[in-house]
């Protein structure tokens, strides 16, 4: 299949909060699928999450001050995230790199209010039924909380009370209606036990931005087909590599202990590389891409002056647009040679 034309980018998302893409099959007719969908969840149109460790809030007493504002726009469509330093060759900068094995694994967002671009990477693996196996009463006991809409930790509490012995006892299930309900109910929460890492700096810090078409295929442990004609590539040419405040993690939900707080850790990425990347290589669906590059253009001017076609003659210089300029990752250029071309 070849792949469709890059649109050309004009600044207007087709959503200015979070987008969810949902797939609407025919009847039963890949022929006569419609068109993807793209729009505002309007249960909840501002998306928050809570705030990263550096942003500090203005009334720490106040609960509502904990979350920010942020606007996902690629997920459901990210491969990979691959982080070139200078003088790496390409095979490095393919081992560096965060894969997704499922959809929704690596999460594109921006804080809209301080100007800020955001990895956050879910650290949870799916499990086959068979890892919960032997059941017993205490993972019963949990998956049947977890149902009832109970904290995790319910069970916890209980648990001192009763015989540890009892709590390890194997249970046999009959029904297959009760299976079913035990390895969903273990399953999810299993991911509720997972971890969410973060990386984050200002866009400022951006001084190239191209949208071209993956230079490799996907790496073949990702969630894309090898061979998908619409697998693109957003490069991103950073002033600076990322700073140490900007890695941060927190909890899903451990033991049912809701917003659980970020807190700064060291570089997490491979090799500790987005310490020194001064290029970022985001694969996924050209769709994607295109919304978060359109939603980048509205709310940045620098990077609505570096993707606006034909670009301007003065003001803002984009670093990835000059002529001769290689994308590769082995091109990722020194800490100083990104900051003398943004001052030209």
């Amino acid at each position: 299949a070849q792949p469709i034309p890059i649109p050309k980018l004009t600044g207007k998302p087709r959503s200015m909060q979070y987008i969810m893409k949902n797939s609407e099959m025919g009847s039963g007719n890949d022929d006569e699928a419609e068109e993807e969908l793209w729009e505002d969840d309007e249960d909840s149109p501002i998306e928050h999450d809570l705030l990263h460790p550096t942003n500090v809030p203005e009334d720490p007493n106040e609960d509502h001050e904990r979350f920010e504002p942020m606007s996902t726009k690629a997920a459901q469509g990210v491969y990979a995230i691959h982080f070139a330093s200078p003088g790496c060759s390409d095979s490095s900068s393919m081992s560096a790199a965060v894969q997704t094995t499922y959809p929704m694994q690596i999460l594109v967002r921006v804080d809209p209010a301080r100007l800020m671009l955001t990895y956050d990477v879910i650290d949870f693996y799916p499990q086959f039924a068979h890892n919960f196996l032997p059941i017993t009463e205490r993972k019963l006991q949990r998956a049947q909380n977890f149902m009832l809409g109970f904290p995790l930790r319910h069970e916890d509490s209980e648990s001192e009370e009763e015989d540890e012995e009892e709590l390890e006892e194997a249970v046999e299930l009959q029904k297959k209606e009760e299976l079913r309900c035990f390895f969903e109910s273990s399953l999810c929460t299993y991911s509720l036990d997972g971890r969410v890492f973060r990386c984050q700096f200002p866009l400022d810090n951006v001084t190239g931005i191209a949208l071209k078409y993956a230079v490799k295929p996907p790496h073949p442990n990702s969630a894309a087909a090898p061979d998908d004609p619409n697998a693109a590539v957003l490069v991103l040419e950073l002033r600076r590599p990322v700073a140490p405040e900007g890695f941060a993690v927190r909890g899903i939900m451990p033991n049912g202990e809701l917003d659980m707080e970020f807190v700064t850790v060291a570089d997490w990425t491979p090799e500790a590389r987005a310490s020194s990347a001064t290029r970022h290589y985001i694969r996924g669906e050209l769709e994607e891409l295109v919304e978060l590059c359109n939603y980048l253009m509205n709310i940045c001017p620098a990077i609505k002056a570096m993707l606006e076609t034909p670009p301007p003659s003065a003001g803002v210089t984009n670093t990835l647009a000059s002529a001769g300029v290689s994308l590769l990752p082995n091109a990722a250029p020194p800490v100083e040679d990104c900051t003398a071309a943004a001052s030209e």
